[in-house]
């Protein structure tokens, strides 16, 4: 009952801010040889989060998002098959945006091709006015901009030579999902579009609300890791390096979680220093933040799967299926089935 209660609470507050919202600007930009899917699901899912959170066939009237897609001059861009996409603004429009969303480009290249120095620039100019980037496995064009120099980023597998030979100082990890850098975001998989709405649409109007969404826009569910990802940038805006490279480690290893000492060895800190710098970083204590990732996994698991209780109990860390029950009962007031039910309703 107190869950069903929150959840018509969040939904009426998603109205209310709805009905008073000023559209956020969005560019989805335009490279040479863009990948045209990443575009134009990019563009739906925006638009379609507003129709869904309105419940309103109109579009332009219960958008969210202000969406431009963006080349140099306006005019539209091919894709790498050919076929011309539509541009809506040039980069010369005069508008700041909250958020620019970098598709990806098929076969990079280290030299800029015809328009990258524009839109390299462009790029690097947008940052500085406080826009967050978001690579949808497009890493490529913001390291040509300088932005990822000295930083962590994903992006797709058979890109690593590439980035070895021409940008040594980025740390390349195609292995994971999403990096939140900042205001510099890289998203890698073939949900990348999909993803990186999900990170806009929660990050703008609050956690969860992407995952209402995306229940009926998708037939699919994101990944295990990818969700926990994206639920957990919240406890992430802290810039504290060491405790990100925890937070990353708790993620990986949550079913067989290390000992405290191990995770203190790794930030290179003490456990009684890693404590207190946890707790400063995230608002919660190394084993409360544990706790609450275990529970978020497990919960997403029962929702998305069938599989078994016992098994989710083992994938998400708990030590068996009544440990879990426990769990649960106190923070969801219903034992896992009872919740995998409800949710299913």
């Amino acid at each position: 009952m107190i869950i069903l209660f929150d959840l018509i609470r969040q939904i009426f507050d998603m109205k209310r801010q709805t009905a008073s919202h000023t559209p956020v600007p969005v560019a989805i930009l335009l490279p040479p040889a863009v990948m045209a899917s990443y575009v134009y699901l990019t563009q739906e899912m925006l638009l379609l989060a507003g129709t869904m959170q309105a419940r309103s066939a109109d579009v332009m009237a219960s958008r969210l998002f202000d969406i431009d897609l963006v080349s140099v001059d306006g005019l539209p861009v091919h894709n790498f098959a050919g076929a011309p996409i539509a541009a809506s603004a040039t980069l010369n429009n005069g508008k700041r945006y909250a958020y620019v969303m970098v598709p990806a480009q098929f076969a990079p290249q280290r030299a800029l091709r015809e328009g990258e120095a524009e839109l390299t620039g462009w790029l690097r100019e947008q940052y500085a006015q406080g826009a967050t980037l978001v690579a949808l496995n497009g890493a490529p064009l913001l390291a040509k901009a300088g932005l990822l120099s000295g930083r962590i980023a994903t992006g797709m597998q058979n890109e690593t030579r590439w980035f070895r030979q021409y940008f040594p100082d980025i740390t390349f990890a195609p292995t994971r999902p999403m990096v939140v850098d900042e205001r510099l975001i890289t998203i890698t998989g073939i949900n990348a579009a999909v993803d990186a709405c999900a990170y806009v649409i929660d990050q703008r109007f609050g956690a969860g609300v992407s995952q209402r969404i995306l229940r009926v826009a998708v037939n699919e569910v994101l990944p295990g890791y990818a969700h926990l990802a994206a639920w957990t940038r919240r406890f992430r805006q802290h810039g504290d390096a060491q405790i990100l490279s925890v937070q990353d480690r708790i993620e990986r290893e949550l079913a067989d979680l290390s000992a405290a000492a191990a995770l203190a060895a790794q930030a290179a800190m003490s456990e009684r220093t890693l404590s207190r710098r946890f707790q400063a970083a995230t608002g919660h204590t190394l084993r409360e933040y544990v706790a609450l990732l275990r529970l978020e996994m497990a919960a997403f698991l029962l929702r998305s799967t069938r599989m078994a209780v016992s098994h989710v109990a083992s994938e998400c860390g708990f030590g068996s299926a009544s440990a879990l029950g426990r769990a649960f009962q106190d923070r969801f007031d219903a034992s896992p089935l009872a919740y995998r039910k409800r949710m299913s309703a």
